[in-house]
C-alpha cells in the first residue's frame, strides 16, 4: 500500500481478507495493509463501500458507520460525514449496525479517539443490530491493528440473543 503525503482517507473495498485473517487470493488486500499502518502508530481513517463498481459484491454488504446527533437521516449534514471520517470515527461493518464506546477510567471515547488506560483496565461498549435475514454470529474487535477479541456464537451463545442482536 502505498501512502501519499496529503492522502486523508483510505477507501477500504474488501473486509474478506480481515475476516479471514490472511491475504486472500484474487481479492483486494488492502484492509490488511491498513491494518498493518494502524499497528505501526498511523492514524488513516478507513471507510468501505463508498465506490461500488462492481457487481461482485450485493449493495450494502459492506458499509460504513459514523456517528450523528441528527434525529433523522435526512437531518444530516454531508459535511458532518466528511468531518467524522476525517476523525477516524468510521466503523466498517460487513452489514450489522455497530455502535461501538471505550471508557477508562473517567474518560468515555469513540472510535478515532486515542485513550490511555494508565491501570490498564477499559470497559468496551458493543451494540450490533441487523436486519431478521441475517444473523449476527461472529464479531472481531481490533485495537491498533491487532485482533484482540474474536467473539463467535458458537463459543459465546451467552453474548447473542436469539434475535440478530449482540449485547
Amino acid at each position: 500500500l502505498k501512502v501519499e503525503r496529503g492522502m486523508d482517507v483510505l477507501d477500504v473495498v474488501d473486509l474478506v481478507p480481515l475476516v479471514e485473517g490472511k491475504p486472500l487470493e484474487g481479492r483486494d488486500n488492502r484492509i490488511l495493509d491498513w491494518l498493518d499502518l494502524l499497528a505501526a502508530g498511523y492514524r488513516l481513517p478507513a471507510i468501505v463501500g463508498s465506490n461500488a463498481t462492481d457487481n461482485v459484491r450485493a449493495v450494502g454488504t459492506l458499509r460504513s458507520f459514523v456517528p450523528s446527533a441528527a434525529a433523522t437521516p435526512g437531518a444530516i449534514a454531508p459535511l458532518d460525514i466528511v468531518h467524522a471520517v476525517e476523525q477516524g470515527r468510521a466503523v466498517l461493518s460487513t452489514g450489522p449496525m455497530l455502535e461501538v464506546t471505550l471508557t477508562a477510567g473517567q474518560t468515555r471515547a469513540l472510535p478515532g479517539d486515542s485513550v490511555r488506560a494508565p491501570d490498564g483496565q477499559i470497559a468496551l461498549d458493543l451494540r450490533a443490530c441487523s436486519s431478521n435475514w441475517a444473523e449476527l454470529d461472529r464479531l472481531q474487535v481490533l485495537v491498533n491493528g491487532k485482533r484482540q477479541l474474536d467473539l463467535t456464537r458458537a463459543a459465546h451463545p451467552e453474548l447473542f440473543t436469539a434475535g440478530p442482536r449482540l449485547r
